[in-house]
């Protein structure tokens, strides 16, 4: 079972992955680690990013797809994305590197939490960076990107929205009940 999984900051993305890829035992693959893995290891994709990175510069989607996909490529079996992909032109890259390489995804999965929910949520973990406003900031970037990305997926037959805002466990069981009841019908 190959996975994205989309959601704003504070949907609870970190917590669903973890809990899916024990599940599923799926690797999950998450950019900023995927980045520093990279920058630590000295490889010249490495150096390339950490060049971005310590300018304060967004790492360009053609290199993200590259780390990424050399990820997958040395992956066997099913995968969670977290995260990524974050552009629609990085969902069209990662597309083409999958029709390729005879891989796909099977399940877009979105988690959708109010303005006021991820304010909540966020502002209790007192980091610096979630502040109301800067929190508010974050999920006004989030949507300009993730809006096209979602219509993109919904296009493909992909997507699934699932509401964020339950606790932990209710959010973990309407995905693991979706992902069952999909699976059954699929006949995998």
């Amino acid at each position: 079972m190959n996975i994205v999984l989309l959601g704003c900051p504070g949907a609870g993305k970190g917590t669903q992955a973890a809990v899916l890829c024990e599940k599923y035992g799926l690797a999950h693959i998450s950019t900023g680690e995927l980045f520093r893995s990279e920058i630590a290891s000295k490889s010249p994709l490495g150096l390339k990013v950490e060049g971005f990175v310590n300018k304060g510069n967004l790492v360009p989607d053609e290199v993200v797809v590259e780390i990424v996909a050399g990820k997958l490529e040395s992956l066997e079996s099913g995968w969670l994305l977290d995260g990524f992909p974050r552009t629609l032109r990085q969902a069209e890259e990662l597309d083409r590197y999958l029709a390729t390489s005879g891989k796909r995804i099977d399940f877009v999965l979105l988690l959708s939490v109010s303005e006021e929910v991820v304010i909540k949520r966020l502002a209790g973990r007192g980091r610096e960076d979630d502040s109301d406003a800067t929190v508010r900031k974050r999920l006004m970037v989030f949507r300009d990107l993730t809006q096209p990305l979602a219509a993109y997926y919904r296009g493909h037959g992909l997507l699934q929205e699932f509401d964020g805002a339950p606790s932990e466990d209710q959010v973990s069981s309407a995905l693991t009940v979706f992902l069952e009841e999909s699976a059954a019908k699929s006949g995998s």
